[in-house]
């Protein structure tokens, strides 16, 4: 799992007791590229079958990527620089780009393990602002191995024995529509 280090996500939001469950990789931005080498090694050596990559609401980093941090010390603004989010209409569009193309990058990197199906990349929101009008405290998950249509990822065989998920942003998903009509 990559984690935003941001205090505001715990990973007892994930799991009531995430001892010995999950390997986790926290830093700013939830990003593969800041650090390859503990991302390889949950899914090298400890076989990790599924890479979450987990943005939030509100994301200080994705914000200040998103605008001018130019102030910044040299060390922030080079972690920073590999979050590529410019091109979105908003912060809230940013936080669901920023995991796209950390997950674009995850299935790059592991494009092996993926094909054969020893590991599977999901990206998501925590949304515990409601942002993303799914409710208080919410994972959605917005992307499954670089499928982001929330009808494709819920007709994944991942996702018959999962009872209740959160699947897709509605309102983000409609504004993309609008602009390309």
């Amino acid at each position: 799992m990559i984690l935003c280090s941001d205090s505001r996500v715990q990973m007892e939001s994930f799991d009531f007791t995430p001892e010995n469950d999950i390997f986790t990789v926290r830093n700013i931005g939830n990003q593969i590229a800041t650090t390859p080498g503990s991302v390889e090694y949950g899914i090298n050596h400890l076989n990790t079958p599924v890479l979450f990559i987990v943005g939030h609401s509100g994301c200080g980093a994705v914000n200040a990527a998103y605008g001018d941090y130019s102030k910044e010390s040299p060390d922030i603004q080079k972690e920073l620089n590999t979050i590529q989010i410019k091109s979105a209409p908003d912060v809230k569009a940013a936080i669901l780009l920023n995991i796209n193309n950390q997950v674009d990058a995850a299935l790059k990197k592991f494009d092996d393990k993926i094909k054969s199906e020893r590991l599977t990349v999901v990206g998501g929101v925590y949304d515990f602002r409601d942002d993303y009008e799914r409710g208080d405290g919410r994972f959605i998950i917005t992307n499954l191995n670089g499928e982001t249509d929330p009808q494709k990822i819920e007709a994944s065989p991942l996702f018959k024995k999962i009872k209740e998920a959160h699947i897709g942003v509605a309102s983000v998903h409609k504004q993309e529509k609008q602009k390309t009509n």
